[in-house]
């Protein structure tokens, strides 16, 4: 064997044991790294403790605390369908969804570790004065309040306990955070109406001294959008803002119900409205004609909503006209809305 072949093949042998070493190194950190992720999830699954353990379809009774008051709720069959309701207004439409996932989740709640195995020393967790306590009943009677104490610091835990039992827990902050909501979140309510901008035809913006519409033009038109003055009189405008002042309807959300169907509209600046706005559009749905065939049948509508005065946040609040639920919406759909009376006339074609 030559120099040169001998030298191939020390080499060769060489890049052989460096591979076999370097694939020995990585089955050696795989599996050190699994058997690590073993003993975590042994080490997770010990320190987990089945705090609840009820039928979440035989709980008919649910009360928590928000903001000092006692928010209760109870499960009643009618017409063979079973709902939730509020025990203070059985008329204000409960989210059954919502609220049965909020019992689903309490009746299998699960601590993340035990960290006191008597009640001797509540108060070290928050849990002499509970920031919350969540009470389940079910059909039998059977009655659970889990008290809900402080948050851990490092972890963002809660403490926890059942109350009459030993034991605290800290479970995690998305167990309970369903409990932090308020009676208005839990309604099912109305969404905001989707509106596609190229169905619209009118848009009408009444305030308390001027009114304007922004109407589409007609085909003869050398113009998009005009602009319908009080007196009737009228003007091209220009596209871009007619398209940015149609975007901020059409584009606009309810971001939370204030008061299902209000009493006093007038704490809400909605008895003599800053804005009402008038959206004239179409929406086109399939049918089945006389000889079979599927056809396009298109069918006008009309959405009035009413803009009042401001909450403390800068949000608006809104009501539409076929129902006396208070909404809000954000201010930055609201604000071009109220001065289109202004900056339309600013938006005239020459």
């Amino acid at each position: 064997m030559t120099g040169k072949k001998k030298h191939r093949t020390r080499n060769l042998i060489l890049a052989v044991i460096v591979l076999a070493v370097f694939i020995g190194i990585y089955l050696a950190v795989v599996n050190f790294a699994k058997r690590e992720e073993e003993k975590e999830q042994a080490a997770s699954q010990a320190d987990t403790v089945q705090i609840v353990s009820m039928d979440s379809d035989h709980v008919d009774h649910i009360s928590y605390l928000h903001d000092g008051q006692t928010l209760s709720f109870h499960k009643k069959s009618e017409d063979d369908t079973e709902n939730w309701y509020y025990d203070g207004d059985e008329s204000i439409p409960i989210n059954k969804n919502t609220l049965d996932s909020m019992v689903s989740g309490m009746t299998s709640l699960e601590g993340t570790s035990t960290v006191a195995e008597d009640d001797q020393n509540y108060e070290e967790y928050g849990l002499d004065q509970p920031s919350n306590q969540i009470t389940l009943q079910d059909t039998d009677g059977t009655k659970i309040t889990v008290l809900i104490g402080d948050t851990n610091s490092i972890t963002g835990e809660y403490y926890a306990a059942v109350q009459g039992e030993a034991g605290v827990y800290t479970v995690a902050s998305t167990a309970v955070s369903g409990f932090e909501s308020d009676l208005m979140s839990l309604v099912e309510a109305d969404s905001y109406p989707a509106i596609s901008m190229d169905t619209i035809s009118n848009l009408t913006l009444a305030g308390a001294d001027e009114s304007v519409s922004i109407q589409k033009a007609g085909d003869t038109d050398a113009y998009n959008w005009k602009l319908i003055r009080a007196d009737g009189s009228e003007a091209g405008i220009r596209t871009e803002y007619a398209e940015e002042l149609l975007q901020n309807v059409t584009e606009a959300s309810y971001t939370g119900l204030k008061e299902y169907n209000s009493k006093d509209l007038s704490v809400y600046g909605l008895s003599e409205p800053a804005l009402t706005l008038t959206v004239d559009y179409t929406i086109e749905t399939n049918e089945e004609g006389d000889g079979g065939d599927t056809e396009t049948v298109t069918t006008p509508q009309q959405f009035v909503l009413m803009i009042g005065s401001q909450d403390e946040d800068g949000g608006y609040y809104a009501k539409p006209a076929d129902n006396s639920n208070v909404y809000l919406i954000s201010a930055d759909r609201v604000l071009s809305l109220l001065e289109a009376g202004q900056k339309a006339e600013e938006n005239i074609l020459q």
